[in-house]
């Protein structure tokens, strides 16, 4: 019975030991030593907004909600989990290979320096961030040099300790993000084509990931008239290969082309 007892109290203590904070907004800043800087709650550039007067039972409910905020205690995260939610974003901070604090956030971003892959430039700033859109749909994006893309996956894991992003699979296997948006964009772009949309998606595709976007080449109608024809253009993250599967278009498009030149 003794050690019934103290199974029971070992328990509360590992589960106490991972702290559970609610928050709006939360910005992650990790230098290049590793020391992370919390900012709450102005978050992915927006300015501060006058707030209109609201009933005093109103304000009194957002003071309640303001003395829950805790700012996150892990001074140096060595892994930050980011996880679309049900209508927020679901934060894990982890250190010495365990969770150390847990967050559910409205909107979030982390921006660090990472070491670059491929090309010659060894360090590279990115931002990951997580925003809870008006309709309730969560959207992650990687940015990097002003490319931002879409993460179609529920889910990135940033090591902050080898400098990798990406995510686990089923079989605990880790898959690596190699090209950063920036770099993709300029590979995709190789076979001359224009980006059609700024909507460039990245997520998983076996044990490695994609970029892909939509894109448009200008190319001669029966060998006379120029159009311009749709692309999907597909980058294998891993061997840096660029596919293109040509979108058909439709007639109009077709007749608008063939007038606008």
């Amino acid at each position: 019975m003794k050690n019934k007892y103290i199974g029971i109290l070992l328990l509360v203590l590992a589960l106490a030991s991972v702290q559970n904070v609610e928050a709006y907004n939360l910005g992650i800043k990790v230098d290049k030593y590793g020391w992370a800087t919390y900012s709450s709650p102005a978050v992915l550039g927006e300015e501060d907004k006058q707030e209109t007067e609201k009933p005093e039972d109103n304000k009194k409910e957002e003071q309640k909600t303001e003395e829950k905020r805790e700012t996150p205690k892990v001074e140096r995260p060595e892994k930050i989990e980011i996880k679309k939610s049900e209508k927020s974003t679901t934060v894990k901070l982890s250190e010495d290979n365990k969770v150390k604090q847990e967050l559910k956030l409205k909107n979030t971003f982390v921006k660090y320096t990472t070491n670059s892959k491929v090309g010659d430039t060894e360090k590279e700033e990115i931002q990951i961030q997580s925003e809870v859109h008006d309709d309730g749909k969560v959207e992650i994006q990687i940015e990097s040099k002003q490319v931002k893309a879409k993460i179609k996956d529920t889910e990135i894991e940033l090591d902050l300790k080898n400098h990798n992003i990406g995510t686990t699979n089923d079989e605990g296997k880790k898959i690596e993000l190699i090209h950063l948006p920036d770099q993709a964009v300029e590979k995709l772009m190789e076979i001359g084509a224009t980006m059609d949309t700024e909507t460039l998606e990245v997520g998983r595709s076996g044990d490695n990931y994609e970029y892909t976007i939509d894109a448009v080449k200008k190319e001669k109608l029966l060998g006379l008239f120029p159009v311009d024809t749709k692309f999907k253009l597909t980058l294998d993250d891993t061997s840096g290969t660029v596919t293109q599967k040509e979108v058909a278009n439709n007639i109009i498009e077709t007749i608008i082309n063939l007038f606008s030149f």
